[in-house]
């Protein structure tokens, strides 16, 4: 920067903004660089007392011997001050030390003033340790919640508005079989068929306009082992200035549990299907009791009539005798087979087993009555 005439104003203006700058302002001299003016931000930031203070000092005895690279201070200046007179600026962050000895972090901006025919070098230092420390506060929690993230077994992910992926933790590459490098900055589009990465991106959208949450959604997800069956909560996912930029989505896998709800469905079906026959079967054997009731009403009468009959004509005994022989060898035959077929729990089905052999057996009782009403008739 060249500075040309002398007017008055021109001063003015410049020594304002050089004493109310809350930035340190300095000026160093070749071509020894050292110190010939330093503002009140100057004397406050190195704790010093005046300006004449500051100008006895030198710049190495403002910095700690090294820096955090490992450089020695008075070499590495040397080489800042030559990249500002060659390049008319430069920037860079420096550790410097208070008059008592603390250390602290800066920004230091070195620009090349020309007055004339002489040339001066401006330092512009802005103590930089609060926001080191917020941005250290806040790597550090931000480190602490992707650790924390990354150790829930739930897939957590963030999405934008238009289906890509933010972030997702650990448990979501792993389902994937991806990197986390893989996944973020993808499209659900990238990564799913069009018509499941469609249906994501209507759910997303829903929550973004209502600014509601959705939760429980419940659907199959092709993962690298296969087809999964999950549920999904989503909520908005705010900007900083609390406008609602995309979703954060909360999903498990169900599979376990879904294939359970279906076995247990089956096996509901199935003892439906079981009762129902168990019933049919019981309405049969109540309608062989009124038959036999009946026979034994009209055995007399019957005897009477049938007096002269022939032994080898079939009666009424008979045709009972072989229906209920006919029902009993059938269900018995086919309640088994349809049970040894099932999906029914073994345990369940070993039941079922015990129940038809005990109801073959009633049957069979009743075919032996039946016989022996017969008997007595001939």
């Amino acid at each position: 920067m060249k500075i040309t005439g002398n007017e008055a104003s021109d001063n003015k203006i410049y020594k304002l903004l050089y004493q109310s700058s809350s930035d340190a302002i300095m000026i160093i001299e070749p071509p020894d660089w050292k110190f010939i003016s330093g503002n009140q931000s100057t004397i406050k930031m190195f704790g010093l007392k005046s300006e004449e203070e500051f100008i006895s000092l030198s710049p190495k005895d403002l910095s700690p011997k090294l820096q955090p690279d490992g450089q020695i201070s008075a070499e590495k200046s040397i080489k800042m001050i030559e990249k500002a007179l060659k390049n008319g600026s430069a920037s860079f962050e420096w550790t410097h030390k208070r008059s008592g000895g603390d250390n602290f972090s800066a920004t230091v901006l070195l620009t090349k003033l020309t007055i004339g025919d002489k040339y001066f070098l401006q330092a512009t230092i802005r103590d930089t340790t609060e926001s080191k420390k917020s941005d250290q506060k806040y790597r550090s929690l931000t480190k602490e919640l992707e650790t924390m993230i990354d150790n829930v077994p739930a897939w957590i992910f963030y999405k934008d508005d238009k289906n890509n992926f933010l972030r997702v933790n650990k448990a979501f590459c792993e389902v994937m079989g991806k990197e986390k490098k893989d996944l973020e900055g993808k499209s659900s589009f990238d990564l799913f068929p069009k018509k499941q990465a469609d249906a994501y991106l209507a759910d997303d959208l829903e929550v973004i306009k209502a600014g509601k949450p959705k939760l429980n959604i419940v659907e199959s997800m092709p993962s690298k082992t296969g087809m999964k069956w999950v549920k999904t909560d989503k909520i908005p996912l705010y900007s900083e200035e609390g406008k609602i930029i995309g979703i954060i989505g909360f999903t498990i896998d169900i599979s376990i549990q879904k294939e359970t709800e279906i076995k247990l469905y089956e096996r509901v079906a199935e003892s439906e299907k079981l009762n129902k026959m168990m019933v049919g079967r019981e309405l049969k054997m109540i309608e062989l009791k009124e038959e036999i009731k009946k026979l034994r009403q009209g055995t007399q009468k019957q005897e009477v009539e049938t007096a002269g009959s022939s032994d080898q004509e079939e009666t009424i005994f008979d045709k009972g005798i072989r229906v209920e022989e006919s029902v009993i060898h059938k269900l018995h035959d086919h309640f088994v087979n349809v049970l040894k077929n099932s999906t029914l729990a073994i345990e369940t089905k070993s039941k079922a087993l015990r129940m038809v052999e005990i109801l073959s057996a009633d049957s069979e009782k009743h075919e032996g009555l039946l016989t022996e009403l017969s008997n007595a008739r001939r």
